[in-house]
């Protein structure tokens, strides 16, 4: 496959070779948005640029999260990435089967997308996953302050060009390296 193909990762944490590929301009816009996600917050003004799917995944919380985050750090700055950076944050797997992480997903002209995945148990081995992804802003992270202009046009109404169905859920599925089913997906008000 394509991500065998892909040289070994530079020294550091997956977060530090995201940083790297992205630059300061964005890292410093992107430290707001993705905690605030303007454009994420206020319903139907969303419904445009949102997507929520469900999977089945074939392996447990642990596994799941683990060869996942593994497997976007590899697809980084690879020609499958497409220009797309994906950097994995808050990511929890407890001995329960629950679990959850966040995708931070820059794409090529580095407007920021956030995936939220909800893992939870659904028997040996599987785990059901709620994901919702948002586009947050109007703007791009490349334009400096664009996080301060995206949180006061939240309310213009703006697509994600689909986006999210066509290339973050995809490219976050294929780099987990473990079998997924889509069970649902569509947009969320």
């Amino acid at each position: 496959g394509v991500l065998a193909a892909v040289p070994a990762a530079a020294a550091g944490s997956p977060e530090d070779r995201a940083a790297q590929l992205l630059g300061p301009i964005v890292t410093s816009n992107a430290a707001m948005q993705k905690t605030t996600r303007p454009g994420a917050q206020v319903p139907l003004l969303r419904s445009p640029h949102t997507w929520t799917e469900t999977w089945e995944v074939a392996a447990d919380a642990q596994t799941f999260v683990t060869k996942l985050t593994a497997g976007l750090d590899a697809l980084n700055g690879s020609p499958a990435a497409g220009g797309f950076v994906y950097e994995v944050s808050d990511a929890k797997a407890s001995p329960d089967g629950t679990g959850r992480l966040t995708v931070n997903v820059y794409t090529k002209k580095r407007w920021l997308d956030v995936v939220d995945v909800e893992l939870s148990p659904i028997g040996a081995g599987q785990t059901s996953a709620s994901v919702r992804c948002a586009s947050t802003g109007l703007f791009p992270l490349s334009i400096p302050a664009a996080a301060y202009a995206n949180a006061v046009f939240f309310w213009f109404p703006f697509g994600d060009q689909t986006l999210s169905s066509r290339k973050s859920c995809p490219d976050i599925r294929a780099a987990a390296g473990v079998a997924i089913t889509v069970k649902s997906k569509g947009r969320y008000i």
